[in-house]
């Protein structure tokens, strides 16, 4: 969601799953994340793992927009939430491949057309911890590329 510390509320005995904004679906403009998209696949896998039968989101997210999400849509949802951060991060990962120079988030968001820019710059950040991306200074800012 929003933030590192983001947490569901569970009753177990229900199965019963009160996400608020940690679980976003898919849309024009999301998922909308503040930390990293690493940390969130990996919250979005344990969670397909759960006996979940009801989610209860803060929004009514794409695809499903609906806030209250039961058995087989509560299930979707997560995986549409999943498959919308690993197709931002593979867009993100297309665009720094493509270019011969480096770019700025503004650059790749604009090549991309979606999303958030402060979510593809955490999307860059990951990339960066993982070694696979590298950022200079420049006047408008940090600059992006592939390390090759």
């Amino acid at each position: 969601g929003h933030s590192p510390c983001s947490s569901c509320l569970i009753d177990e005995e229900q199965g019963v799953y009160i996400s608020g904004d940690s679980i976003q679906g898919r849309g024009e403009r999301r998922p909308l994340l503040f930390y990293s998209p690493k940390e969130y696949v990996e919250s979005m896998r344990r969670l397909l793992k759960e006996p979940v039968k009801v989610l209860i989101t803060g929004h009514p997210f794409p695809p499903l927009n609906d806030a209250l999400l039961k058995g087989e849509n509560a299930v979707k949802h997560i995986h549409e939430s999943l498959k919308g951060i690993e197709e931002l991060k593979d867009l993100v990962w297309k665009v720094l491949e493509g270019s011969k120079k480096p770019l700025s988030i503004k650059q790749i968001h604009e090549k991309i057309g979606m999303s958030q820019p402060v979510t593809i710059g955490c999307i860059l950040e990951d990339l960066e911890r993982e070694g696979k991306t590298e950022r200079t200074e420049a006047a408008e800012g940090y600059l992006w590329l592939l390390k090759e």
